[in-house]
């Protein structure tokens, strides 16, 4: 994806109430979509929750997967639409792991998740090259606002 076929990010984040009342009741286009995650727990909700988003799910439980499956994704030539990145994870944490995607090409949405939820946490994930910000614990709505913003028909 080249960067003007990047979908262009909420001029506001995730308190903006104004994008999410524009696409607060249109539909949800299906999409393809990587969760980079370590905790089982986390998975399962997470898979859940965008699924009954109409949304496409993988799995990666640790930013080095997140990185194969995006390389896999790319060769089969069914990239990933959106990425939600775990920032703190073993083996490689999405702090590393979301510089390495940019790096890579990715330009779509990459949404941080993260329990550190301090605005100094939301820069960092910013300045490293994520999107959005949602603090865990993961609440359906702040999810459902998130996905809207970039997949609403």
């Amino acid at each position: 994806m080249t960067d003007s076929a990047r979908p262009t990010p909420p001029a506001r984040l995730i308190d903006s109430t104004e994008a999410e009342n524009h696409h607060s009741k249109a539909p949800i286009r299906s999409a393809r979509v990587l969760v980079a995650e370590d905790s089982i727990d986390s998975q399962r909700l997470l898979k859940f929750l965008l699924e009954r988003l109409k949304l496409n799910v993988d799995i990666a439980a640790n930013g080095s997967a997140a990185l194969n499956l995006y390389d896999q994704a790319m060769a089969d030539g069914k990239p990933y639409e959106m990425i939600f990145m775990d920032m703190q994870m073993p083996v490689l944490d999405g702090y590393t792991a979301t510089p390495m995607l940019r790096k890579r090409g990715y330009a779509g949405p990459l949404i941080a998740l993260t329990a550190n939820a301090t605005e100094q946490d939301r820069e960092l994930c910013l300045k490293v090259g994520c999107d959005e910000f949602i603090s865990k614990p993961v609440q359906l709505q702040t999810l459902e606002q998130a996905v809207r913003r970039y997949f609403a028909q």
